[in-house]
């Protein structure tokens, strides 16, 4: 008998199944969408960072107006504070408006009424005290209106 050689047949095929396009299409539209937003979530991140360095550099600028104006703030006291200085006052008073000094017979005295405008207002509101509204008695008065008097009595 003769036997025959096996032959060793090989059942592999370079078959190779194909990928459904479905799924392949679900993949690659994940892929870009998630792409997408890491896209619009990077742009947002750096938005944010360009109004953040935005901000710093107005920040920066208002600080620097602020001090700009309280230098100027600072001159302007400084400048009010030399022209509210009475010898630059006494000076234009002098030079310019040729004003003078008075001098002894330079006063003006007044007569001053017995009672003041205030005790009239009293008077008019209707104080329990009546004895507060009345006007002192000459004899009674003292203090710088009563010298006043005392003095323009002299000199008449």
């Amino acid at each position: 008998m003769i036997i025959a050689e096996k032959k060793n047949y090989s059942y592999q095929h370079d078959y190779q199944p194909k990928i459904k396009v479905k799924k392949g299409r679900k993949i690659k539209v994940r892929l870009l969408l998630s792409v997408f937003v890491v896209f619009v979530l990077g742009l947002s991140v750096l938005f944010r960072y360009v109004y953040i360095v935005e901000s710093k550099y107005q920040l920066e600028n208002m600080k620097r107006e602020l001090s700009r104006i309280d230098k100027e703030n600072q001159l302007l006291k400084v400048k009010l504070a030399e022209l509210k200085s009475l010898d630059r006052i006494e000076k234009i008073a002098k030079s310019k408006l040729g004003m003078i000094e008075p001098g002894v017979n330079n006063f003006v005295f007044i007569r001053v009424p017995e009672y003041s405008v205030t005790s009239e207002q009293g008077r008019n509101t209707g104080d329990i005290d009546k004895g507060l509204n009345k006007p002192e008695d000459k004899s009674n008065s003292s203090g710088i209106l009563s010298a006043l008097i005392k003095i323009k009595t002299l000199f008449d």
